[in-house]
């Protein structure tokens, strides 16, 4: 055998080994990778749809049982440290959370007043001497109140906002609404702002903060 016959052959052997050996090296590196992803929680599950769903808070636990959740990657450690739309945006993710468990309050429906008898529609008995001419008794309307829907801590809020926007001096329109994808949305005459931050008036602010603590006060005081 030739010697550059020998030397081709050693160099394919040579190639052949060096690929598989970096295929192998490259598929415990994908598996220690999804291992590391699995452990860390960053995984999304199959059911998650990323174009449908929103992440909304994720909570961590220490050792000793406090939480400490995180609002679009901002940990915070206690409420105080909490803007005015992130509160907003808790007590919004906390309603549809107890929504979700079963524990909001639901409003009882109303009982449903019965219809009368059909008997009271029925002839008087008549006297074979003297016949009686029947008189009929005319049917009570059924009444039926819809039931009331529990208004969230948003439109709560902005119930409060439209009455110190009625008694002060503001010649906007202002109203406030949640977006789970985008938080608190302040609509003023009509324009819409994402968060109160970025609304351009200081006044309007103090308003819909000064509605915030009102709401809040409110519901300390119902406790």
């Amino acid at each position: 055998m030739q010697p550059i016959t020998i030397y081709l052959i050693l160099a394919f052997v040579f190639v052949t080994i060096g690929f598989i050996a970096g295929a192998l090296v490259a598929m415990v590196v994908a598996e220690r990778e999804k291992k590391q992803l699995r452990s860390s929680g960053d995984q999304i599950p199959e059911e998650i749809d990323p174009a449908q769903h929103t992440a909304l808070i994720r909570l961590w636990s220490a050792g000793d049982g406090t939480l400490l959740p995180e609002l679009h990657g901002r940990v915070l450690k206690d409420i105080e440290q909490a803007s005015l739309e992130e509160r907003l945006e808790l007590k919004k993710i906390n309603e549809e959370w107890s929504s979700w468990q079963g524990t909001a309050v639901v409003m009882p429906a109303p009982p449903v007043i019965p219809a009368p008898a059909s008997t009271l529609n029925t002839p008087l008995p008549v006297h074979i001497a003297a016949p009686v001419k029947t008189i009929g008794i005319p049917s009570v309307p059924v009444v039926i109140q819809p039931v009331a829907r529990e208004k969230t801590m948003v439109e709560e809020i902005d119930e409060i906002l439209q009455d110190l926007v009625d008694r002060s001096d503001q010649q906007h329109s202002v109203k406030i609404s949640h977006d789970f994808r985008e938080g608190i949305v302040v609509w003023v005459d009509g324009v819409r702002h994402l968060g109160v931050e970025n609304v351009p008036d200081p006044e309007i602010q103090k308003l819909i903060r000064a509605a915030v603590a009102e709401w809040e006060r409110r519901a300390e005081h119902a406790r």
